[in-house]
């Protein structure tokens, strides 16, 4: 066994030397990379990573990414560091924590003159602080977007209401909604533009030797639904670019609009009234169950007395 270690630690080593190599593009012929490259600047050459085509194909990659993509995690719970910092800086806290755990080990080995833990419980209470912190995160994200979500369905009435005349612009609407919401949830994305950070934007979709097209705002929300995953964008972007492209009144589109929203959250409000009455009725079921045992019981000592 230990001959055949070697070989396979020089094998090991080949093949990440080689995948390092490919990565960086060495192997890529040169045609090929600077056609990559003005591609890419024009669109015309899909830049999404490995991952995001992988999710395509199997839902379960998404998911994971969904899970530990930690920049994304960052960037949907509004945080403005990189990736790489925040896991430095936990990565940092767990080290500190095995650190104050191994003194603590060492001190009480010295006094007393046996450890009260195990050397590894330090490394596990380290990983289990990684842990936590990475599970903050997550729920700041979900939060964090599910407020968006809900503040974007609250000021359907209002975006409505001050575009009914087609006088204000639905951006302009929506910031000026979004400034007077309380959490400041749908602001904080609106906001110098923060939608950027995970939001990419074609850079060219009329040709090469055209001029640059600015995104429309139908696209801006249509990609920062898709990105955030946020339905309420989504909505919002098919209802503008039926306006834009169909001709269709603004009035008429976001009344409609509004309205499917507000009968959406009143099925819902419904739906977690019937599941409410539900969690209140079992309470009061499982009251009837030391009723029946002490009956019961009387019934089985009475029973044992008949007929002993």
């Amino acid at each position: 066994m230990r001959l055949l270690l070697a070989p396979l630690l020089i094998l090991l080593a080949g093949a990440g030397l080689l995948a390092v190599i490919w990565r960086l593009g060495v192997l890529t012929p040169p045609p090929v990379a600077a056609w990559q490259k003005i591609g890419s600047h024009y669109g015309f050459v899909e830049d999404r990573s490995l991952t995001e085509r992988l999710a395509e194909q199997a839902p379960f990659v998404k998911r994971l990414d969904d899970a530990f993509n930690i920049p994304r995690l960052l960037a949907l719970a509004g945080r403005s560091e990189s990736g790489t910092a925040w896991a430095l800086r936990n990565l940092a806290l767990s080290i500190t924590v095995v650190v104050a755990f191994l003194g603590f080990e060492l001190l009480s080995a010295l006094l007393v003159g046996t450890a009260p833990l195990a050397i590894w419980d330090g490394f596990l209470f380290g990983l289990a602080l990684f842990v936590v912190r990475w599970l903050i995160l997550r729920l700041a994200a979900r939060r964090r977007r599910q407020g968006i979500d809900d503040g974007l369905a609250e000021a359907m009435t209002e975006l409505a209401i001050l575009t009914y005349t087609t006088q204000v612009p639905v951006d302009q609407a929506l910031e000026i909604l979004a400034r007077a919401q309380e959490d400041g949830h749908l602001w904080g994305l609106l906001k110098d533009e923060n939608w950027k950070q995970l939001v990419n934007l074609d850079r060219n979709r009329a040709g090469v030797l055209s001029r640059p097209i600015a995104p429309s705002t139908a696209l801006i929300y249509e990609r920062i639904g898709e990105a955030y995953e946020l339905p309420m964008f989504s909505l919002l972007a098919a209802s503008v670019r039926r306006i834009g492209e169909r001709g269709q009144e603004s009035r008429s589109v976001f009344t409609n609009l509004a309205r499917s929203v507000g009968q959406r959250k009143l099925s819902a409000m419904q739906t977690a009234s019937e599941r409410s009455r539900f969690l209140q009725a079992v309470p009061l079921g499982l009251m009837i169950v030391p009723l029946i045992t002490l009956i019961g019981y009387g019934a089985w000592i009475t029973f044992i007395k008949a007929f002993p």
